[in-house]
């Protein structure tokens, strides 16, 4: 086994996964905008319609909603769960570094957690 070739040959590979994803997104570029285009488009005639969908022989356009809840000031918004006991509006995870920092030091973890670590292999020049 040559480690130099391997080496030589995993950068090699790396960079030419990264040209053909960059290649991949510029060209896939003007269809997610036309296909944006599109969309403004239907949902600009169902709300002329007054209507959530249009059925045609080519397919059904059909109006979905999409939500996003992101926390903007982290302390508030804590405090708020802690007043109105609202826990129910939290995502509880785990800390990774903080938790990984409690196995380096005590050698134990929290309750109700699950550890995993795994060795893997990077490259670089």
């Amino acid at each position: 086994m040559d480690i130099e070739k391997l080496v030589s040959k995993y950068v090699q590979l790396r960079d030419k996964k990264s040209e053909l994803e960059a290649k991949h997104r510029e060209e896939l570029a003007p269809i997610k905008k036309y296909m944006q285009d599109i969309e403004v488009m239907m949902l600009k005639q169902m709300g002329e319609l007054n209507t959530t969908s249009l059925k045609t022989t080519a397919g059904t356009a059909y109006q979905t909603k999409r939500t996003s809840a992101t926390v903007a000031d982290r302390e508030l918004f804590r405090s708020y769960c802690l007043e109105n006991d609202a826990w129910e509006l939290a995502d509880i995870r785990a800390g990774k570094s903080a938790i990984a920092a409690m196995v380096e030091e005590t050698g134990d973890l929290p309750p109700g957690i699950n550890w995993r670590e795994e060795l893997g292999v990077n490259f670089k020049r």
